[in-house]
């Protein structure tokens, strides 16, 4: 019972292992382009603040663009429109106050302006982090991952026209629970049974060929292997 049960754990470490190896790939390799965005969503937040969110969405990731705007189209206004339950913004409400006039640099101190969230993994969305883009005084942008320790990355991330190079290189650390634990399974379920197939099919080729299939040691008429001591069926074979 103690083997079963250290070679359970080994496996589902070794699942949970694979997965964030999975999401990381993902994650990495990533190339969210502006033109390709599913659907493009206005919400107002509290204090009057309009952001745009723009939602790319695939079998191995989840990506959500939250734009500062200072204005809407209401035509695209989407208040039963659901947000996953991993988005920190949606859940938290980021942007708060309008954006300030671009004619008062002095207004951006600390501003907002944008923010990349990113869920990746399969089968489930497992990893994800949240990239701030911030407008400083004067003038001056900078990233930040929130928290710090959501994300590590190579390289400087950058916006473009075309899209968000800062989706490309960087790896997710945040856990996404219910599709973290689904993915150790299912990749420890996936691993157990490659293992197996070989187990197997050297145990049926031992039998058929008389044999212990547990140390390939010759069986007679007894019940037990006599040379590990293990039950087997005996021999069918009659001595010549």
């Amino acid at each position: 019972m103690k083997c079963r049960m250290q070679s359970l754990l080994l496996f589902v470490l070794l699942g949970a292992i694979v997965n964030i190896a999975v999401a990381w790939c993902i994650g990495a390799c990533a190339n969210i382009q502006e033109d390709d965005c599913e659907k493009a969503v206005f919400k107002q937040m509290p204090a009057g603040a309009w952001v745009l969110c723009r939602v790319w969405r695939a079998p191995d990731y989840h990506c959500l663009s939250w734009e500062h705007i200072s204005w809407h189209d209401p035509s695209h206004e989407s208040p039963d429109f659901k947000f996953p339950s991993w988005s920190s913004t949606a859940s938290r409400q980021f942007f708060i106050d309008p954006l300030p006039p671009l004619a008062q640099p002095s207004a951006y101190s600390r501003f907002p302006l944008r923010r990349i969230e990113l869920a990746a993994g399969w089968p489930f969305h497992s990893l994800r982090y949240c990239l701030t883009q911030w407008m400083g005084q004067p003038g001056t942008i900078s990233f930040e991952f929130e928290p710090t320790y959501s994300a590590f990355r190579v390289g400087q991330p950058r916006f473009t026209m075309r899209g968000f190079e800062c989706t490309r290189g960087t790896f997710p650390l945040l856990p996404i629970w219910f599709g973290f634990a689904g993915n150790a399974i299912f990749y420890a379920a996936l691993a157990r049974m490659l293992f197996a197939i070989p187990v197997a099919i050297r145990r049926r080729r031992r039998i058929k060929r008389g044999l212990c299939p547990a140390c390939a040691y010759p069986v007679g008429s007894n019940a037990f292997c006599t040379e590990c001591g293990k039950p087997v069926a005996p021999s069918r074979v009659e001595p010549i």
